[in-house]
């Protein structure tokens, strides 16, 4: 049995300038049992500072072809935490996430599979690319400011 749980909550207090400490609140647990093997972890509350106020969220498609660039949108300066999440049902597709190296491949460090969710923290500045293994996959992704 596999499972795995992920889930950020963003409480930013847009409205008339006025923001509130710990705007983000990061939950994360995994639970593995098989055979004689049992794990279970969970680390819940914690509480990180939203400098920014900007979010960037969009279902993009993504090809099999040359790795794509995730979109981010223009607002948002610095990289916070980012949530993705792979919409595609066909559970033989994948798609790979990660940086452009030097040499402009793509260097996964993320592999998603049909359903599969993934939170991190972004570094601020640099972008990322993903690539489908087959077939065009939708994946969620959406970008909290630092």
């Amino acid at each position: 049995m596999r499972h795995f749980a992920a889930s950020m909550i963003v409480c930013a207090l847009l409205a008339g300038g006025i923001y509130a400490a710990n705007e983000i609140s990061v939950t994360t647990s995994i639970k593995v049992s098989k055979g004689n093997y049992d794990l279970s972890r969970s680390v819940g509350g914690n509480q990180i500072d939203m400098s920014g106020v900007n979010v960037s969220s969009l279902i993009q498609d993504i090809g099999t072809g040359a790795h794509e660039l995730i979109v981010v949108a223009t607002d948002v300066t610095t990289n916070g935490y980012a949530y993705c999440r792979m919409l595609t049902t066909n559970a033989t597709y994948y798609v790979d996430i990660g940086p452009q190296g030097a040499s402009t491949n793509l260097l996964p460090f993320i592999r998603l599979y049909a359903g599969e969710t993934a939170v991190f923290r972004l570094h601020p500045t640099n972008a990322v690319y993903a690539q489908a293994s087959g077939g065009t996959v939708s994946l969620e992704w959406t970008v909290i400011e630092n």
